[in-house]
């Protein structure tokens, strides 16, 4: 469908979600980086991503945003009027209402607990965001200093995995009529034995989880709250 904007290949499409009018959203991380090297971006820290509206209709594609910090998940709402996407290394979820391509606000939920990753919506309207690393007091400062994310960039892309793997991760509830309280957290033991959550879906009691670098699918059985 499209591959490119204004004659200029995507570097690296992350993820996507339809419209009931068929325009179909699109996350790209990052313009600096490619997805094999996607750890710099989040080292580096700079907001290199945008999102991407494409029209089947008129077979164009537009910029929606930019200057956003490594846009991850994106979902539409079910009443079609509000974006919902995730901003990685900023932590924060972003939602903005849009008319006719026009961006008429911005909503960050700030202060996430973790990093946001892969967000979906269940059959109550409530967000389930995929959280692949929970911060804590450390790790927020060391993202923070240079000469740590100088070392961490020059070390091979497994170990980022192996980091990745230490580190606490799960995924949060959000009802977003009641935020800030979040409705559930869920932690590593939660999880079952997948490493590095991206992504969780609901469906008919039960919660999966999906993983970028686990070749596997792991569910259990929800009770609602």
């Amino acid at each position: 469908l499209t591959n490119s904007y204004r004659g200029v290949p995507f570097n690296f499409i992350d993820n996507f979600d339809i419209a009931a009018d068929g325009k179909i959203y699109i996350t790209e991380p990052s313009t600096k980086y490619p997805q094999s090297n996607d750890f710099m971006d989040i080292f580096e820290g700079k907001p290199h991503g945008r999102i991407y509206v494409y029209d089947p209709k008129t077979k164009t594609t537009e910029l929606l945003l930019e200057n956003l910090y490594f846009p991850n998940g994106i979902q539409i709402s079910p009443d079609q009027q509000t974006l919902y996407f995730a901003e990685t290394t900023a932590a924060r979820k972003v939602d903005t209402t849009s008319q006719d391509k026009m961006l008429a606000k911005l909503n960050f939920l700030e202060g996430l607990p973790g990093a946001p990753d892969g967000i979906e919506f269940n059959s109550k309207g409530q967000l389930w965001v995929a959280t692949p690393s929970f911060r804590d007091f450390i790790s927020d400062r060391m993202i923070r200093f240079m000469p740590i994310k100088r070392i961490l960039a020059r070390t091979p892309r497994f170990i980022h995995h192996e980091l990745v793997n230490t580190r606490e991760m799960g995924g949060l509830l959000i009802d977003l009529h009641k935020w800030p309280r979040l409705q559930k957290i869920l932690r590593s033991k939660d999880v079952g034995k997948i490493k590095f959550v991206t992504t969780i879906l609901e469906k008919h009691g039960k919660l999966y989880f999906g993983s970028l670098i686990d070749n596997a699918f792991e569910y259990l059985i929800y009770r609602s709250l």
